[in-house]
């Protein structure tokens, strides 16, 4: 997959529009379609998207994210996508929703196909709807498809209800919304080395500012490290029998490989327990090997 930071010119083209966060399970409709609708045209597939929430560019208030730009467009790229165009949102918010489709998607890219979900907003004030990209197409001879909203236990998939239960701790629902697992990545830092000392040694990385926030506490989920995934104790949130910093540590199960600076991924599957101050390094130690085998008990099943 090509990325692209800045509008080029690729006529013909089946495009999908839409900002992305977490590729969940109802955008991967709006991709796989834009895909399907290139094989049937025999053309290309690309993705219109940002890399900053709209929201967020528009109201000034910060936003989180279910993953950084370079997972979202990693994440993009295993759907078959042949184009990514990565853009600044800063410098389309004044086009009106007329002339985005027009000066922008008909001028650059003369699209076969344009895909969208059934709520995507574009143009100056989110005046951009369906219906409009609807009107437009047989003026601009593409075909248009509005995916319908997806549902799961009667609740309509978003980005903002999976970190609402991400950030309740309710990590299996919002999984089965992403049709994926919840992941951290980032390169493995040194900390303090307790871990070892007890025979459970961690591997650390630093969680990213403007990725949405479980509640503090013990998970179970992998580390996947150089395409091998591994059973592992998650540990998210303060280390109040150690330092009360905060941390986002794992112990990986039958793992005992130096890999430091190393970059992992930390998937997360269940929520175990709250994090809770122990009197001594000795019933910490003996709560981490309860931890441990409720976390293969588990998986086990």
């Amino acid at each position: 997959m090509q990325i692209f930071y800045d509008l080029e010119e690729l006529k013909g083209v089946s495009i999908g529009l839409g900002f992305f966060d977490g590729v969940h399970s109802a955008h991967r409709e709006v991709i796989k379609k834009t895909v399907e609708c290139a094989c049937a045209c025999g053309v290309k597939s690309a993705i219109f998207t940002f890399y900053k929430n709209p929201l967020e560019a528009l109201s000034g208030r910060k936003y989180s994210y279910l993953t950084t730009r370079e997972e979202k467009a990693k994440l993009i790229e295993t759907l078959g996508v042949d184009y990514l165009f990565y853009l600044d949102f800063e410098k389309f918010k004044h086009i009106e929703a007329e002339d985005f489709i027009q000066d922008i998607l008909v001028k650059h890219f003369e699209p076969k196909c344009i895909v969208t979900g059934f709520n995507n907003h574009f143009g100056a004030g989110g005046k951009g709807n369906p219906e409009l990209l609807r009107q437009f197409a047989e003026k601009f001879n593409y075909k248009y498809y509005e995916m319908p909203e997806i549902k799961k236990d009667d609740e309509t998939i978003s980005s903002t209800l999976i970190k609402k239960y991400l950030e309740e701790g309710k990590i299996r629902t919002a999984n089965n919304l992403l049709g994926r697992n919840f992941k951290i990545s980032g390169s493995v830092v040194a900390g303090n080395r307790i871990g070892r000392k007890i025979s459970y040694p961690t591997a650390n990385i630093n969680w990213e500012e403007n990725i949405v926030k479980l509640p503090y506490g013990v998970y179970s989920g992998y580390v996947n490290f150089k395409g091998q995934k591994y059973l592992s104790v998650i540990n998210w949130g303060m280390r109040p029998t150690v330092d009360s910093a905060e941390v986002l540590e794992a112990h990986i199960l039958d793992f005992d490989a130096d890999i430091y600076g190393e970059k992992i991924e930390i998937e997360f599957l269940d929520y175990v327990r709250v994090s809770k101050k122990f009197n001594s390094l000795d019933e910490l130690k003996a709560q981490i090997a309860k931890d441990k085998d409720y976390i293969i008990k588990q998986h086990s099943r």
